[in-house]
């Protein structure tokens, strides 16, 4: 798989054996992105955040949420924020800040994975971010 950049100016860390770049800080990226980067691979595996406090201080430092995705998509998220799938989704693009981390899959249950358009239409997209000049 070709590998994508994220953004050139930030942080990365390569995941094997795919060779994807992705940052280290959600803040050097978009929830969105990312998920949009992951879901162009076909990527299988665990995407975690675990929030660090922001610049606004609405994060909650130390509080872990996992996305589990199968062929790109969406199947199961592990948080502590709410309890439908689109809804602890949803809830994850509120966190302000926090370290990236990327796993290989393991088995999940089977489960019925959340379409694209239900977790990367209408996101932010970092390259929004810079064209209003915000950091």
């Amino acid at each position: 798989m070709i590998a994508r950049r994220l953004l050139a100016r930030s942080f990365h860390r390569v995941i094997p054996p795919f060779g994807m770049h992705l940052p280290g800080r959600l803040s050097a990226s978009t929830l969105g992105d990312l998920l949009g980067a992951l879901h162009r691979d076909g990527v299988t595996g665990l995407l975690e955040l675990c929030e660090v406090r922001g610049p606004r201080g609405l994060s909650v430092p130390g509080r872990i949420h996992r996305i589990h995705l199968r062929g790109g998509l969406v199947v199961a998220v592990d948080t502590t924020l709410a309890a439908a799938l689109h809804d602890r989704i949803e809830a994850l693009f509120g966190i302000e800040e926090a370290t990236i981390t990327f796993r290989t899959a393991r088995p999940l249950t089977q489960m019925v994975p959340l379409a694209p358009r239900e977790f990367l239409h209408g996101r932010p997209r970092a390259r929004d971010r810079r064209r209003a000049g915000a950091p």
